[in-house]
């Protein structure tokens, strides 16, 4: 078993994430997000410019003026 130091602010938030007062502990409590980080990390990719298609950018001719 290792110990891990947390300030006390840190402390505090991770309590707000306790499911079950009775059985939850701070290690369920992290294990908890750290499976919620992986699936969040499966199912979701990061931003890659290089993914956007080339779109022809708008010139002035190209606008129309709309009355409404």
């Amino acid at each position: 078993m290792k110990i891990l130091k947390i300030s006390d602010e840190t402390f505090d938030q991770l309590k707000t994430f306790v499911v079950d007062p009775f059985d939850d502990t701070p290690d369920s409590v992290v294990m908890r997000l750290m499976e919620i980080t992986d699936k969040a990390k499966k199912r979701w990719s990061a931003f890659d410019p290089t993914d956007i298609p080339d779109v022809p950018r708008s010139t002035a001719d190209d606008l129309h003026e709309v009355v409404l």
